[in-house]
């Protein structure tokens, strides 16, 4: 034993030598260690430690180690001597079970404790590096830094931009972020608003600010992904909605009770309606921005031309144009510069000629009502009850190649000639992927395999990377159009969706209940601001994996969503009423403490609330929020800052390690409120945000914060900006010059 200790002994002393300077300055090793004295009797000198159930095995009995107590008990005669016992105890363990006291030993540590291990952990990483070890990037030329920097992912390249200064620095570089914003999968599907997006992030230099413009593609995609999205409905119609289309202000719906309403999206009130169609409406398309031309198809058999023209004070319609030729139901149409395709119960597809109203061509060879058609300048392509799908030559009319495969009519259809691809869906709930060249049926989506719709499609569009479709079976299912893979649900209608239209931001869809739904994605666009309505910026902080953004959902959205992308930074706002008062509170769900330290500070500065998370089921989130608050306090300078401590996932009563009785006690200390919560059972959710609500009023009553209203306005819009865009300009004689900084001072390893 003695030997063993020797061999320790020895080790350490090794270890202390290879220790850098600044880890002496901090930490000093005495080869003798203090014998601890005590005046206690043996008895009260006794210590009962614990273990872990994961420490103990059947077959593996540690010798200090109660059976009955499963408790040892270590007298402080002397702390050496306890050492060699702790020391050969440890030896005797399994790999397993020193790896679970060590989890249970790291989660115990504080600050200056964390500061050693890394420092000597430090050592063993680096081990067989040169005695002049230094930051890689520091010593590399620039274009080399920065071309290693170019090959990362978004969320690499953001974890990179933590190791230090100049890390931050090249990671920040504007190049870099424009590069990950300009590839395909974070690209706008539509060229206008991916300019749109970009000029919106220009600054005063006509700069694009991209790294905030990534995190907000970034962002978007996400809430793709994982359906979250803010839904608002209309009513007005008193039958079935059979069409709808949007443009940048409005929302247009046929009805099959013959008339078309036009709807603010902002407010959802409905604007003006049209009515000039003798029977049901059943297919819309709209174009323009201050003037709207719309066109609609009835079952009267007529299309329609309207001009409508919306301002904030006054609106107005006019049927400018009547195309009669259709024998039958007009089922479909869509519409490309001045040219009208159109698909009838007649069995028909016409084109039509909408400066004149001529019909230039009609293209027969169905053999049963013709339900979707599209086109663009080289082919039609359309769907019928027949159970075909027909590719037509657009100059000429010919009838190119007939696609048979579904087992019921083709109610809907999309088809891209870049892609080669022709998206359709059926009558049988099938949605089938054909090549446009050769008119293979290259991947069928059912609801067996594919987790599939449980109804007859009755919409489909879709873009460059997804397809979204719409059945009687309520939702709305989201899907790669590449893979086929399903990405998300959406439940919000209470009977079949008849139709829809969607863009980057934004899905409208219709339904047999007779409402209207706006599913939005970035709902922060759309939102109208009540007068005198008081802003409220509230910041959720927390551990990685704590369910920061599963509280923040079920609050805005009231849904409880399960999986989610590691977060770099989501933005929400949700109008309440706390009080009898009208409150909008914008709401920042932050990364996780250990990610993303660089941006914090500035949520912490602009941020007038805070809710610190914790999970009741891992001690070590727990022990961080003290370090977290503590920074709040120094960002804010202040000590009386509104705050909750929220200990989530209380359902998780078996995995508790976290007594309730310790985040009272914290929050008692702090002087703040203290919620154990369930986001998936929606405990205590709204109560964290209402609570600070109060908190923020008692600070800053309401006619204090009028005054100061036009003093702070915008700042929410600066801070936004600066949390996710870092520094983004690059001069390069400055780069280099900070570069060259840079590289004098930093002479360590990267601290892993």
């Amino acid at each position: 034993m003695r030997a063993s200790l020797s061999k320790s002994d020895n080790a350490l002393s090794s270890n202390t030598n290879v220790i850098n300077s600044r880890f002496k300055r901090h930490h000093s090793i005495d080869d003798d260690y203090p014998v601890i004295s005590s005046s206690l009797s043996n008895d009260e000198k006794k210590i009962h430690v614990h273990f872990h159930p994961d420490l103990i095995s059947s077959d593996h009995r540690v010798p200090l180690l109660n059976d009955s107590q499963q408790q040892i008990t270590f007298q402080k005669s002397s702390f050496s001597s306890e050492l060699v016992r702790v020391v050969e105890w440890f030896h005797q363990l399994d790999s397993r079970q020193k790896e679970v006291l060590l989890r249970e030993l790291i989660s115990s540590c504080s600050g200056s404790q964390w500061h050693l291990l890394s420092l000597l952990t430090a050592d063993n990483w680096h081990r067989n590096c040169p005695i002049d070890c230094s930051d890689p990037l520091a010593q590399l030329p620039f274009d080399v830094s920065f071309h290693i920097l170019s090959l990362l992912d978004p969320i690499s390249l953001t974890r990179c931009s933590h190791v230090n200064k100049l890390w931050y620095y090249l990671c920040s570089h504007p190049e870099l972020w424009r590069k990950l914003a300009t590839q395909k999968k974070w690209s706008f599907s539509s060229a206008i608003l991916d300019q749109q997006q970009i000029e919106s992030h220009t600054n005063e230099q006509d700069k694009p600010q991209w790294k905030q413009i990534f995190i907000e593609r970034y962002r978007l995609r996400s809430r793709w992904l994982s359906g979250r999205c803010e839904v608002k409905t209309f009513h007005g119609h008193i039958e079935g909605v059979s069409c709808v289309q949007f443009d940048s202000q409005t929302i247009i719906s046929g009805c099959t009770d013959g008339t078309i309403k036009v709807w603010d999206m902002n407010t959802t009130n409905e604007i003006i309606t049209l009515v000039g169609h003798s029977r049901s409406v059943r297919c819309l398309y709209v174009d323009g921005t201050n003037e709207v031309r719309l066109v609609s198809g009835s079952n009267d058999h007529s299309i329609k031309v309207w001009s409508i023209s919306i301002n904030q004070t006054w609106s107005k319609c006019a049927c400018k144009l009547t195309l009669l030729g259709h024998t039958d139901t007009v089922r479909c149409l869509v519409v490309r510069d001045d040219i009208c395709v159109s698909g009838s119960h007649d069995n028909s597809v016409k084109v039509w000629n909408l400066t004149n109203g001529l019909c230039l061509r009609t293209l027969v060879d169905h053999t049963d009502k013709v339900l979707c058609v599209q086109f663009n300048w080289d082919f039609i392509v359309s769907g019928s009850t027949d159970k075909t799908i027909k590719i037509w030559r657009y100059l000429d009319g010919i009838c190119l190649r007939t696609l048979s495969a579904h087992n019921g009519s083709v109610t809907c259809l999309y088809f891209d000639q870049q892609q080669d691809l022709i998206v359709s869906g059926s009558l049988d709930y099938d949605i089938r992927f054909w090549h446009l060249s050769t008119g293979e049926c290259c991947q069928k989506l059912d609801w067996i395999s594919k987790e599939g719709h449980r109804g007859v499609i009755r919409t489909l569009k879709a873009d460059s990377w997804r397809v979204v479709s719409g059945a009687d079976d309520k939702t709305i299912k989201v899907w790669d159009i590449r893979t086929g893979v399903r990405l998300c649900t959406l439940k919000n209608h209470t009977d079949g969706v008849t139709c829809l239209s969607f863009n980057d931001y934004l899905i409208v869809s219709g339904s047999f209940d007779g409402s209207v739904k706006l599913w939005n994605f970035r709902s922060f666009l759309l939102l109208i601001f009540l007068k005198n309505m008081r802003e409220y910026k509230i910041v959720v902080l927390g551990s990685g994996g704590v369910g920061k953004s599963a509280l923040t959902v079920q609050f805005v959205q009231g849904l409880f969503v399960e999986k989610y992308d590691p977060t770099i930074e989501d933005s929400y706002r949700k109008q309440v009423e706390v009080d009898g008062q009208q409150c909008m509170l914008e709401i920042l769900d932050t990364a996780g403490t250990e990610q993303f330290t660089a941006m914090r500070d500035l949520y912490m500065k602009n941020g007038q609330g805070f809710v610190l998370v914790y999970s009741i089921t891992a001690q070590s989130t727990y022990n961080d929020l003290v370090d977290l608050r503590d920074t709040i306090l120094k960002v804010k300078d202040t000590t009386d800052v509104p705050m909750v401590l929220v200990g989530n996932k209380c359902d998780l009563e078996d995995e508790r390690v976290v007594g309730k009785e310790v985040g009272q006690t914290l929050a008692r200390n702090w002087g703040s409120t203290f919620l154990e919560t369930s986001a998936k059972q929606k405990i205590n959710v709204n109560e964290i945000f209402f609570d600070l609500v109060r908190q923020i009023n008692k600070r800053t009553p309401v006619n204090k914060d009028k005054k100061n209203k036009g003093k702070n306005s915008g700042q929410m819009a600066n801070t936004h900006t600066s949390s996710s865009s870092g520094k983004t300009g690059f001069d390069s004689l400055q780069a280099d010059q900070a570069a060259n900084n840079q590289r004098d001072q930093q002479h360590c390893c990267v601290l892993l």
